[in-house]
């Protein structure tokens, strides 16, 4: 069959992208208006007034920021931009693992990925969550892509890359961790990943931060901000109650005032009881120091029992992959947000299905849940027996999609507190890498037609 004039197969690619998007932000045209979680609200608010909150960076406020000259249409085009991203994310991972015609695969896989997995769900959301397992993705290709991806391709990963690290403080230590990793992996031998420009990636993400965050308070820092989040952790896991037992009465600690009337849970200790946070003097540089002084206090006392704890709340991060998390109605305050921002929104806003309690997530989650556990097993048993036969790409996009689960896992189980939210985020991923090893042969040619080398994707005879 002879080839499309270059006029109809941009209109189909166009055509196949629009439909990717479209079935990324599926659940929101459904429920009405975009998804909205607790923390919307403060969002919508730093877009509007540039507030630098401690407890979460400006960054995804600056988004929505960015697209308010479309204000008209609320927060349709932050989701429909999250919506792009997730397409253009997976056209860049198609074309990598299979090859420059994406046009059938990009629908493929957003037609897979939309009924199986949380992903449209992500996109849906007025939350940064959909751009942690971006980043994988991202930094993934940005160290091996150099020879099936062109050059703004390429430039466009890396934008999106600094991005996502940008927009929440768990990204950024997920880009750190996966460097690590990659380090690693170069040390043993593994000479295949170019890591320049994810260092490179990780690095603006962390300078660029620092500078913004300087503009808009005169203070230059990533991330301020984390130690409240750890000592809520310890506070739940019972170690900060034995601490001031052991320590109280002692002019070094506020809260002392509260060493038998601590919250039970770390939710409650940041978000609902918050006494005993405001009296250590909140998420103020003071109340930040005492947490740190706390938590270095206690790692030196009890080293036995943080390692427990830590090990409890990694495990309980794994396994935590149910979706919806969170995402239940009557949140007063994004409301009062939308009044006070985006009023025109509001109507919309209260005749959501997810405001008015219809978004079934028990029965959606009989199909998530079980296909991210066989999509799990499915990863190892890739890893560990698959290696040689699976294609290079695909067996180092296993790797970074492995090391992007654990380290998920890691971030946020002990420097946060395991939520389903977190790993729900990420397990998309796997049924990605399920998706691209079933479907097509190996990788035929280059971004520019150019006849690639597929003879490094033929197992060994």
């Amino acid at each position: 069959m002879a080839p499309a004039p270059p006029t109809a197969r941009f209109i189909l690619v166009a055509f196949a992208h629009l439909a990717s998007t479209m079935a990324m932000i599926a659940p929101a045209i459904v429920n009405g208006f975009p998804l909205v979680y607790d923390d919307t609200g403060i969002h919508i608010h730093g877009a509007f007034t540039l507030d630098v909150a401690p407890e979460r960076p400006i960054f995804y406020s600056l988004l929505i920021a960015a697209l308010q000259p479309w204000a008209a249409w609320g927060l349709w085009p932050v989701v429909l931009a999250q919506g792009l991203f997730a397409t253009f994310i997976l056209s860049a991972t198609y074309r990598h693992i299979r090859g420059p015609k994406v046009t059938a695969g990009v629908v493929g896989l957003a037609a897979a990925l939309t009924p199986l997995t949380a992903l449209p769900w992500l996109a849906s959301q007025i939350t940064p969550d959909i751009f942690a397992p971006i980043l994988v993705l991202a930094l993934f290709l940005l160290a091996c892509g150099e020879d099936t991806l062109s050059g703004r391709t390429r430039a466009g990963l890396f934008a999106l890359a600094v991005l996502s690290m940008a927009l929440h403080f768990s990204h950024l230590f997920l880009g750190v961790a996966l460097m690590l990793m990659a380090l690693a992996a170069r040390g043993f031998g593994n000479s295949r990943l170019s890591l320049k420009l994810p260092l490179a990636a990780v690095a603006a993400a962390i300078v660029g931060a620092g500078a913004v965050n300087f503009a808009l308070t005169r203070d230059a820092f990533p991330g301020r901000g984390e130690p409240i989040f750890v000592l809520s952790r310890l506070v739940q896991d019972g170690i900060v109650h034995r601490f001031l037992q052991e320590t109280c009465p002692s002019p070094d600690y506020r809260l002392c005032a509260f060493r038998d009337t601590l919250p039970k849970t770390a939710d409650q200790f940041l978000w609902a009881d918050t006494r005993a946070l405001d009296r250590m003097g909140g998420w103020s540089p003071q109340g930040i120091d005492e947490a740190g002084r706390i938590i270095a206090e206690t790692v030196v006392l009890y080293p036995g029992i943080h390692l427990r704890v830590a090990a409890a709340a990694i495990w309980r991060q794994f396994l935590g992959i149910r979706t919806g998390e969170g995402l239940s109605p009557n949140f007063g305050s994004t409301r009062s947000y939308l009044e006070t921002y985006l009023p025109a929104g509001v109507a919309a806003f209260e005749n959501s299905l997810q405001q008015q309690g219809r978004l079934d997530f028990l029965t959606l989650n009989l199909v998530h849940i079980p296909a991210g556990v066989v999509g799990q097993i499915f990863l190892v048993l890739a890893l560990t027996f698959a290696r040689d036969t699976a294609g290079r790409g695909l067996t180092t996009l296993f790797d970074f999609v492995a090391a992007g689960l654990v380290a998920n896992a890691i971030i946020c189980g002990i420097l946060l507190n395991p939520n389903d939210r977190y790993q729900s985020r990420m397990i998309w991923l796997v049924a990605l890498a399920v998706a691209l090893a079933i479907v097509g042969g190996p990788r035929l040619s280059g971004p520019r037609g150019r006849q690639a080398d597929t003879s490094k994707n033929m197992p060994v005879k």
